[in-house]
């Protein structure tokens, strides 16, 4: 046997012994691997979803503590705090807290509610 007939025929036996360590995957298989990277991959990103959220959520204001500020005069004040200007649209109004309302007015609130 000549040189060249051995080299070709270590060549094709590797070859062969290469071919035999890999299994052939069936469909089943294939879409039992798919399966199980898709249900890894939503959990990722799930926690990555909820950490996120936690972590943009942290710099937001408390529910309670939000005050919606629409329709309010602007007051331009001087160096002095003495109002120069009351600026408004359509309606001059002024945010004030329940202690400054008087009694008397308070008691309309909820009989104006019903």
């Amino acid at each position: 046997m000549s040189s060249w007939q051995r080299v070709w025929r270590k060549r094709m036996i590797k070859i062969k012994e290469f071919s035999r360590n890999y299994k052939i995957r069936t469909k089943a298989d294939v879409v039992r691997l798919l399966a199980v990277v898709a249900f890894f991959g939503l959990l990722t990103l799930s926690l990555l979803g909820v950490v996120l959220f936690a972590w943009y959520s942290r710099d937001l204001p408390r529910p309670d503590k939000v005050v919606r500020r629409e329709g309010f005069s602007t007051k331009i004040l001087d160096r002095h705090g003495e109002l120069l200007y009351d600026v408004f649209a359509d309606q001059r109004r002024t945010p004030v807290t329940l202690d400054q309302v008087p009694y008397l007015n308070s008691g309309g609130w909820p009989a104006a509610r019903l």
